[in-house]
């Protein structure tokens, strides 16, 4: 019986000690620190709306001039902070409804609207007219700019429309050389339109 009582007791003091044992140690320890960020992708492009001063006739290849640059923005922030951001361009006509389709290869022809772009750091690197080639080419489809996509041939310093960081102002200014169709099956009544979309993506 007293061997029982002393088993008893060990048993009781060992629990004690057990309990009274500090947990492990981690090391290094660490804890999650979540932050709501209320700043978003966003792109201005800071012409409204744009209307070509000449008139033109159809089959005519032209560039945009000095003076109707597109003023691409990223506003994503204030100022100096915000994303870095890539732009994607795509268009669609709107004039005429029906008939018309954009170019697949930066070439015109029958009822083929054709826009190349080309980004640049400053209004005064406007592209020549062979700067623009293929991979300049706007569809329907939103295509980012990389080093060979709307950059044009010709390489200079900030023309890449690719991780634009937030700036005072504009950061880019957006060149295009548009080819009318060589002829059209569709009805125009004085005028032509397309619209060009720009948008930010993160990178």
């Amino acid at each position: 019986m007293k061997s029982i009582k002393k088993l008893l007791f060990l048993v009781t003091i060992l629990g004690v000690v057990l309990i009274a044992q500090p947990s492990w140690a981690v090391n290094p320890d660490s804890i999650l620190i979540t932050i709501t960020i209320s700043t978003s992708l966003s792109v201005d492009i800071q012409n409204s709306n744009f209307t070509q001063a000449t008139s033109r006739s159809l089959g005519d290849d032209f560039l945009i001039a000095q003076t109707e640059v597109l003023s691409i923005d990223n506003d994503s922030g204030a100022t100096t902070s915000g994303f870095v951001e890539t732009y994607q361009l795509s268009a669609s006509i709107t004039t005429p409804s029906s008939g018309w389709s954009l170019s697949s290869d930066g070439n015109a022809g029958a009822d083929i609207l054709a826009v190349l772009a080309v980004f640049s750091s400053t209004s005064s690197n406007q592209p020549a007219s062979g700067e623009y080639a293929a991979p300049d080419n706007v569809t329907g489809t939103a295509t980012a700019a990389t080093s060979t996509v709307y950059y044009g041939s010709n390489s200079s310093t900030g023309k890449s429309g690719v991780s634009v960081a937030p700036a005072s102002g504009a950061e880019r200014n957006l060149w295009l050389r548009i080819k009318l169709p060589t002829s059209s099956s569709a009805s125009l009544s004085g005028s032509v339109a397309f619209r060009l979309y720009v948008n930010a993506t993160a990178g």
